[in-house]
């Protein structure tokens, strides 16, 4: 997998030749959380699986982009070890090669960095573009094809591969981060998303299922639906229910960020399982 870092030097020389402007990239996400049962933690990364990164950007002359940051902080027992969350060089809308998102979904249950090629096409003029993924995370870890065809609107999503879905920043609305998952990954993903507008709000829906687990690994079939209230451009309310529909366990979450300034803002999460609260966390977001 290390042979890509020598290709994306290669890329970021050839930049530096043509004078790229480049671009500073700090996100981070200061959390102190709690959980019930357990320990209280200040951490770098918030219960969304939302990790603090810090990294460039850089737009070479030929129209080229390329992305490199780093994790602040990984989750303890992490079966993906690897502290860069992107590092890649793309044709925007057209490719993009080395470690990136997976792509599945709306990355609200899914959440996985994966080395490898992607390649978009939009055939009928942004009515249903579709992109795939080639992907492979080296011996004995993630590999396969990913592939999402629709729009921001409405998007069917399948991955087939080998110990797909094993990090520990995956169904993040369901589990607290820093709980094992049984099993050591899946084959096979099938899923839909989908968002409307409704008034002042959005209203955001995701359902997969997952099979063919790797090591024990159970069958999943979840579910996630999120109303995002706008009250201003940068403040939001957030209510959701997420549901495991084998095991029939729902969790209800409410989310809320408030700026105070360009680029400090306050967060807040809770989280239930009935009645019962589950975890919560406040903290600071920082974007430069």
């Amino acid at each position: 997998m290390r042979w890509w870092v020598g290709g994306f030097a290669l890329g970021v020389t050839l930049g530096w030749a043509q004078d790229p402007n480049v671009a500073f990239r700090v996100d981070l996400n200061l959390n102190y959380s709690s959980s019930k049962g357990g320990k209280n933690r200040v951490r770098w990364f918030d219960p969304r699986a939302k990790m603090s990164t810090v990294g460039f950007g850089i737009n070479l002359e030929p129209g080229y982009y390329v992305l490199i940051s780093q994790r602040l902080q990984n989750i303890r027992g992490n079966p993906d070890r690897d502290d860069l969350e992107s590092l890649y060089i793309e044709d925007p809308g057209l490719w993009r090669v080395g470690r990136q998102k997976m792509m599945f979904g709306a990355e609200s249950l899914v959440q996985e960095s994966v080395t490898g090629i992607r390649v978009e096409a939009d055939p009928l003029g942004r009515k249903f573009p579709f992109a795939i993924l080639a992907f492979d995370n080296g011996s004995g870890n993630e590999r396969g094809i990913a592939g999402r065809a629709g729009s921001d609107r409405f998007g069917l999503s399948v991955a087939y591969g080998e110990r797909m879905f094993r990090s520990l920043t995956n169904f993040a609305a369901l589990r607290s981060l820093e709980t094992s998952m049984p099993g050591n990954g899946y084959r096979l993903a099938v899923g839909a998303d989908g968002s409307i507008v409704w008034n002042r709000a959005l209203i955001e829906a995701e359902i997969a299922t997952f099979r063919r687990g790797i090591a024990a690994a159970p069958t999943l079939e979840l579910s996630d639906l999120r109303v995002v209230f706008v009250r201003t451009v940068n403040r939001n309310f957030v209510a959701a229910w997420a549901r495991d529909w084998r095991n029939r366990v729902d969790l209800y979450r409410f989310e809320t960020e408030v700026p105070l300034s360009k680029n400090l803002s306050l967060l807040g999460y809770v989280r239930f399982r009935g009645r019962d609260w589950q975890d919560l966390s406040v903290g600071t977001r920082i974007r430069l």
